[in-house]
């Protein structure tokens, strides 16, 4: 289906697709990691996942489920805030499945 696809919306679509992930994605960072914890590294990932996930959110409510831009940009928000909270806790239930510690034990617990 060729008229479902980014290539095919316009440019405005395509920053809100992009920038409304991207503002939710940098709240949940400053949320999580309070000013004094910053790391420009953290924060690019972390950027990049709530985009990415973000993006995917919007682009599901806009071709697949055709819904009007704005509840798809207020989707894609949610989806960027929450973007690296799901999969950090992906990571927490795969490691507690194959029967590892969680990562917070065992630092400095050991003296």
């Amino acid at each position: 289906m060729p008229e479902k696809s980014p290539q095919n919306w316009s440019l405005l679509t395509l920053l809100v697709s992009v920038i409304v992930p991207l503002c939710g994605g940098a709240i949940q960072y400053r949320q999580a990691h309070k000013l004094g914890d910053w790391s420009l590294g953290t924060f690019l990932a972390d950027m990049f996942t709530s985009g990415f996930v973000g993006f995917m959110v919007f682009w599901v409510c806009h071709d697949a489920l055709e819904q009007p831009d704005s509840i798809c940009a207020a989707l894609a928000g949610f989806a960027g805030n929450l973007g690296v909270t799901i999969f950090d806790y992906a990571r927490w239930a795969l490691r507690r499945r194959i029967g590892m510690p969680p990562a917070e034990q065992g630092k400095g617990e050991e003296q």
